[in-house]
């Protein structure tokens, strides 16, 4: 009779033990995760089956503790993010999906406007001068009109202009010698009023450089880096990029502006702004791919961008 009197004891107090640890477990520890997005949108928790929350907010009951929350919508970028959950209470968390930009491949291929350049640099060997000069489209150079001189002619220098011929930049290399190191020189010459202005210089190499729409901005393609340079106050900003030529840059407008990355052999096409040039968003990726982006193209008047890449051309609207 003793050890049935035990027996039931025990069994109880399993049971009790059981229930305790359920009422734990099931009610007291645990907290609620309130999410607040663009309905309806899939919720996963941690590694659990996705759950569709038709509406905002969407609250899961959940165990006290830190969990992992991902959130997809079509059309949107996957948002991922760490919740500490304290026990009995309820943590908010607000999403604001972003866009996904659509690219699509050219059924065929795209041109690519190019700017015609009408400048030169003519040395004057008798007197050492040299001069930047618009060319005419007469045949005997009659109309030919000189912009500027300049007493010391340029090493290895190279011109861009703007669109309108209004602005030109001379990129000029000198070479190291014994007495000073090798630099990088940027002059800016105004074609009316006829005035020149050294607006940059550094001692890297400079891979190439690319203006704004109306030329208020340069940006300056170095090694590791992009300094974005305001022409008429000369000073510039530093954004880390992996780019390596001016081609892959495409001015939106005077404060935003594209271009395209290549990391571990995947590309990336991205948008920065000056507000915040050191947090740029990525529109359109091309991962695990030997797609690799060579020119980059704005078409202001369809707000699209053209990607020009190894294997296809692509056609990004935003």
């Amino acid at each position: 009779m003793e050890n049935r009197s035990i027996a039931l004891y025990t069994l109880i107090a399993i049971v009790l033990l059981g229930l305790g640890y359920g009422i734990w477990v099931g009610i007291i520890n645990k907290g609620t995760i309130s999410v607040k997005s663009i309905a309806p949108f899939s919720l996963q928790l941690d590694r659990e089956p996705v759950l569709t929350c038709q509406s905002s907010p969407c609250e899961i009951r959940v165990k006290a503790g830190i969990h992992g929350i991902t959130i997809q919508k079509t059309g949107y970028i996957e948002y991922t993010k760490a919740v500490d959950v304290p026990r009995g209470q309820k943590t908010e968390v607000a999403v604001e999906l972003e866009k996904i930009v659509k690219a699509e491949k050219a059924k065929s291929s795209i041109a690519i406007p190019s700017i015609r350049n009408p400048f030169i640099l003519q040395t004057d060997k008798t007197q050492g001068l040299q001069s930047l000069v618009k060319k005419s489209t007469t045949k005997d150079g009659s109309k030919d009109e000189v912009i500027a001189y300049f007493a010391r002619p340029f090493e290895h220098p190279s011109i861009m202009t703007t669109p309108d011929a209004s602005l030109v930049w001379i990129v000029n290399r000198t070479n190291a010698t014994s007495a000073s190191l090798a630099e990088t020189s940027i002059y800016q010459i105004a074609v009316q009023p006829k005035t020149r202005t050294l607006i940059y210089t550094t001692s890297e190499d400079v891979h190439g450089i690319s203006a704004s729409p109306s030329g208020k901005m340069l940006a300056v393609i170095l090694a590791n880096r992009v300094d974005l340079v305001d022409t008429g106050s000369k000073i510039s900003l530093a954004m880390t990029a992996q780019v390596s030529s001016e081609k892959l840059f495409a001015w939106k407008n005077e404060k935003s502006f594209f271009y395209a990355e290549s990391l571990g052999g995947s590309a990336f096409l991205k948008r920065a702004t000056l507000e915040n040039p050191g947090k740029p968003d990525t529109i359109q990726a091309w991962k695990n791919t030997d797609e690799t982006i060579i020119q980059l193209s704005h078409d202001v008047a369809n707000s699209r961008l053209i990607a020009k890449g190894v294997s296809a051309d692509y056609v990004v609207a935003y």
